[in-house]
């Protein structure tokens, strides 16, 4: 499995966290099992070759390219055959920054392509006959630049926000957010749903998780991890770490993972 991350030009860097390939050499007899967890970024992906679809309950179920929407959940995949994908990391505003969508409508879905109008299906065609990651990446790029807004319809003080919840890491109260915002609470809970698509509850636990997950020292203990993340009790982070990734911690930081690649 090759994974590789490119930057967005600067025009497209307010909207767009990054662009990646992923290639994978794969048979009935070797599968590859990619886990996606928890996450509050929607994405953009197309495949380029090869099948690359969604374990179900133990079932395969097809998985055409389509946006992978910020979701509560894990998910998992599965490629049988020789696969090459190509996907776009929107910041939390982008679909409605190029799309003119809440992220609310796609919460916890994975949509096909249609739904975005914008002659989004023809653009699947030009990018598996591409030469290179890098033309695909060009032709992806030129496609966004031409919806982009001309002027952001997310506001200033809720990308700021945004933006303050996630440099926290999670760890806020809703009501020092909704301060720091200059908004009431059951406006920042309006706006987090129509930006994010997420309650800035749910929000704040992801990234949290998250944040627990990346903390780099090896030699910690789940009881210093918690704490180090936020986490009140240990007991709140299994909890969230069983919601998010479908592993206990000690499972995911002793490296019990069974078959599954993991993307974060």
């Amino acid at each position: 499995m090759q994974l590789q991350f490119y930057m967005p030009c600067v025009a497209l860097s307010p909207v767009v966290q990054f662009f990646w390939t992923i290639e994978i050499d794969a048979c009935d007899k070797h599968p590859f099992i990619q886990r996606c967890l928890a996450h509050t970024a929607p994405e953009l992906i197309f495949h380029c070759q090869g099948r690359f679809d969604r374990l179900d309950a133990g079932e395969a179920v097809c998985f055409t390219s389509g946006v992978q929407a910020q979701a509560q959940t894990y998910r998992r995949f599965i490629a049988t055959q020789k696969t090459t994908l190509l996907g776009v990391r929107f910041r939390h505003h982008g679909l409605k920054e190029i799309f003119g969508i809440d992220a609310s409508e796609f919460t916890g879905g994975m949509p096909e392509l249609h739904v975005l109008g914008n002659n989004a299906g023809e653009i699947e065609d030009k990018l598996a006959s591409a030469p290179s990651h890098k033309k695909r990446i060009e032709i992806l790029s030129h496609y966004l630049l031409g919806l982009l807004r001309k002027s952001s319809t997310t506001s200033r003080a809720t990308l700021a926000t945004i933006t303050h919840l996630l440099k926290n890491n999670g760890t806020l109260s809703i009501a020092s957010l909704a301060s720091f915002g200059c908004m009431g609470e059951r406006q920042l809970e309006r706006v987090f749903l129509q930006t994010t698509g997420m309650s800035p509850k749910l929000f704040s636990r992801i990234t949290r998780f998250r944040h627990a997950i990346n903390i780099s020292a090896e030699s910690l203990s789940l009881t210093a991890r918690a704490a180090d993340a936020g986490y009140y009790d240990q007991s709140h982070f299994i909890r969230d770490f069983k919601t998010f990734s479908g592993y206990n911690p000690h499972e995911y930081f002793c490296g019990e993972l069974g078959p599954d690649h993991f993307t974060i």
